[in-house]
């Protein structure tokens, strides 16, 4: 599975956050979901372990499933 830099990939995502995108990004610790996004894939964030906070905007209308499994740190 191929992983991003979460820091500099939000630029690639449009519609859709692609199943497994930043499945494991050890580094990622708090994600804003660009407005206009409509689905989110499945566990496409799993194992983000340090991963504290997503800001999910209202034009998600689709969350895969697994999404956050063991995102352990997930509080907001």
């Amino acid at each position: 599975v191929e992983r991003f830099e979460p820091t500099a990939d939000m630029d690639v995502v449009r519609e859709k956050i692609e199943n497994y995108l930043f499945r494991g990004a050890s580094s990622l610790k708090e994600i804003t979901i660009p407005d206009g996004v409509v689905s989110i894939g499945d566990e496409a964030f799993r194992q983000c372990y340090d991963l504290e906070k997503v800001s999910i905007p209202a034009s998600v209308t689709s969350i895969g499933k697994k999404t956050f499994l063991i995102a352990v740190a997930l509080n907001q």
